[in-house]
């Protein structure tokens, strides 16, 4: 039986609902080699409710990290994917991308595992990430504790961050 998405499918990005339906095949979603920027937006806001301000946190970092390129690696090997998982990080990733039933690279399961992370290991985060009226220190705060991109980065990643907030008012 075909799954009733919720949304339309869009080339090179991810399948919103499908998640959500537990009598979908996950095995039947596309492989795809990257995530848009736009498709995890609406994956952040459609699948686990965040905000815009908060979606746009998820899509930013994600682009900062990998470009969208799933099989991205990261910090000398050790790190891997959308969000640059490193260490015990990556290898709790690939446990749950293989009980989804899904490939570690797949984007819909490091979006689920991104974001699963964040609402069951960083609730005071995600809770941020759900408000619409935080300031864009706290959204950058939030890119900072739950990514922990070294130091020197601080500065681009902050620009880039409040430029995409800048961008929804």
């Amino acid at each position: 039986m075909a799954c009733p998405w919720r949304r339309r499918r869009r080339a090179l990005g991810l399948i919103s609902g499908a998640l959500s339906l537990s009598n979908c095949n996950l095995k039947q979603l596309p492989k795809l080699a990257a995530a848009s920027l736009r498709a995890a937006f609406d994956f952040a806001r459609d699948e686990f409710g965040l905000s815009r301000k908060g979606a746009t946190v998820i899509a930013n970092a994600m682009m900062e990290e990998s470009s969208g390129i799933t099989t991205q690696v990261h910090d000398q090997g050790t790190g891997y994917g959308l969000f640059g998982h490193r260490l015990d990080r990556r290898t709790n990733l690939e446990n749950f991308a293989a009980s989804m039933k899904r490939d570690k690279s797949d984007p819909i399961a490091q979006l689920t595992f991104a974001l699963t992370e964040l609402k069951d290991g960083y609730p005071h985060l995600f809770t941020i990430l759900q408000s619409s009226n935080a300031t864009d220190d706290q959204y950058f705060e939030v890119m900072r504790q739950w990514l922990r991109f070294h130091h020197s980065l601080y500065d681009k990643r902050r620009n880039s961050l409040y430029d995409a907030l800048k961008g929804l008012n």
